[in-house]
This record gives structure tokens, sequence and C-alpha cells, in this order.
């Protein structure tokens, strides 16, 4: 790492440990004190399919003498995908039908349980995010990196806020057994175990470059997409979960995808998931298997939608993460 890698690191380090935050996605008067390092990816039923010698990999932000770039590391699996956002009750009794059962195709309270996950991840990313920004403004006075995080800060903000009110109507739904709130698109692939997500983001194109969100459109509530992979008995299920509201906006996109071949629809899947989602892990045996060209193709899109799809959907890479 070069010095002013190093002195970026000095700076942030501290401040991302001062934006940690306990509290959980559920919160109500049932709440116990404890709050869990809760994984919105399984570990028993499904990283530990993924793990070799109990870790997997996972593509993280890197600063080298070239400046910011991807690097795949191997992390443990009983740390991989933790947050501190559920309580000991909450995460142990929610989650029962997903933990110790199968998944079975069209069950809606597992799929809207799946997506309840996904979203109660990113709603606590947002809010360690909001508070890093609101540290970071207190500590550095460099007038572009102010700018920088005060733009951060403010989109932060807008999209917490929205996500708070959807929380509220997740956890209602919940208390009230309302899963029809939550419409799932499902595919099924038939393929060795290589990756898991669970990941919430707002997509910004459909295959056609059609938008669905502009993140730079702070007055228009951004319409979340819960997605959930993981492997299960000689099976990849992906599941693409949106509030019913949405569909209007996302309906159009799950037609494009149910016409294509199914090569065509691992490669789609594989797009959005390196365009998207960052809560990802991947089998490390696998990984070594594929090669440094596929491997630096991975870490290449990855790093590139990093802040923006960047049309990735309508340019597809011909990288599929499901062989």
């Amino acid at each position: 790492m070069n010095t002013a890698g190093r002195k970026f690191q000095e700076i942030i380090k501290p401040l991302r440990r001062e934006a940690r935050i306990k509290r959980c996605f559920a919160e109500s008067s049932d709440c116990s004190e404890d709050i869990k390092m809760a994984h919105s990816v399984q570990n028993n039923r499904i990283l530990t399919r993924l793990a070799n010698e109990g870790e997997v990999i996972q593509l993280k932000e890197d600063i080298g003498e070239s400046g910011f770039g991807i690097a795949p590391r191997l992390i443990g699996r009983k740390v991989a995908s933790v947050a501190t956002n559920f309580c000991g009750v909450h995460d142990t009794k929610i989650f029962v039908p997903i933990e110790k059962y199968g998944y079975q195709p069209l069950c809606a309270e597992q799929e809207f349980l799946f997506a309840y996950r996904a979203f109660a991840r990113e709603y606590h990313v947002k809010l360690e995010q909001t508070r890093f920004f609101q540290a970071a403004l207190k500590r550095i006075s460099a007038p572009d990196a102010k700018r920088m995080f005060m733009d951060g800060l403010r989109g932060s903000e807008v999209t917490l806020k929205e996500m708070e009110a959807d929380r509220g109507i997740l956890n209602q739904a919940l208390l009230c057994s309302d899963f029809k709130l939550i419409d799932t698109f499902r595919l099924v692939f038939r393929a060795i175990p290589t990756i898991a997500v669970s990941s919430s983001f707002a997509l910004e194109h459909d295959l056609n470059g059609r938008q669905i969100n502009c993140l730079g459109d702070l007055e228009t509530p951004l319409k979340q997409l819960m997605l959930t992979v993981f492997p299960e008995g000689a099976n990849t299920y992906i599941l693409l979960s949106y509030f019913r509201r949405n569909k209007k906006w996302y309906s159009p996109f799950f037609k494009q995808i149910s016409a294509r071949t199914m090569p065509e629809k691992k490669v789609i899947i594989s797009n959005i998931i390196l365009a998207h989602a960052e809560n990802m892990f991947m089998s490390p045996i696998w990984w070594a298997k594929k090669g440094n060209g596929f491997q630096e193709a991975v870490s290449s899109l990855f790093h590139r939608t990093i802040t923006s799809d960047d049309g990735a959907l309508s340019s597809l890479c011909n990288i599929n993460l499901f062989e």
C-alpha cells in the first residue's frame, strides 16, 4: 500500500468503527437486550456448502499503489455476511421457516422472509453509511473530500428515510402474516454450489436500457429489488423479490429474462449480481479453478459498477457464475 493509501486508511478505519451500530430491524417490545451477529446468508445451510476449510471468497475494496481496486479475499464463514441488525429473540424466531426447513418454491412465507432478510441487511448498511458520512464531515476539512461526503450524506439520508418507511411496512406485514405484500420472480439452475447472495438494491435499467430507477433523482422513491441466491440439493435458486406496488416496473424486466435461453439467463443473473450485490460469497475451490482471466473479468465488472450499473444489463459481459 502506498503512502496516500495508508493515510487514507488511517482516517477511514476509525470512522468506520465509529459508524457501527447495534439495532434490531424488527424493533418491538419483544426485543431482547442482546444484539446478535446475524447472518444474512445462512451459515449452516448455505455457507457450509461453499466453504473450503471454513472459508469463502468475498470481493472487497482494496487500496494499492494505483488507488482503489477490488480484491478477492478469504473470509471465515462464521463471520461472512454478519451484521448487528437483529436481537437474539427476533433472529431466532423470525427465520425459523427458512433456517430449519428446505426451500419450497411458491411458498409465500419463505420468499417473504428471504426478501425481508435481504432488505434488513441493506437497511443496516444505510444506517451505518449515514453515520459514517456524518462522522467524516466532522473530521475532514479538505474541500473536495468534504463535498464528496456531503453529497454522500444527502443521498444516504434520503434513501434511509424511504427504507425506514418500508421497514415499518415489512414489520407490520410480518406481524399480520401478510406475505403477499412481496412478489417474487424465481429461477432455478441445475448447478454445482458456486455462489450465495443476499442483497437489496435499486435496479437502474432493464435489458433494453429502459430506466427503472434514477439514483440521481432524490425526489422519486427508489424501487428496491431484493435478490437471494443459494444452493440447495443439486440446484441453485435465484429469488428476485419486490414490493407488489412496483410490479409495473419489474414485471416487464422479468418477462425479458423469461424469454431468454438458460445459458443467457445465467449470464444475466451473473451480471445483476456483479453490478448490484456486494453481499455475495463464492466457493474458494470453484474460484481457483476458474483461472486468472475469469477472476479478473469478474473483479473488473464488480469494480466498474460499484457506484452505478454503467449500463451493465444492456451490454452484458459474458460471465457465468453458475458453471
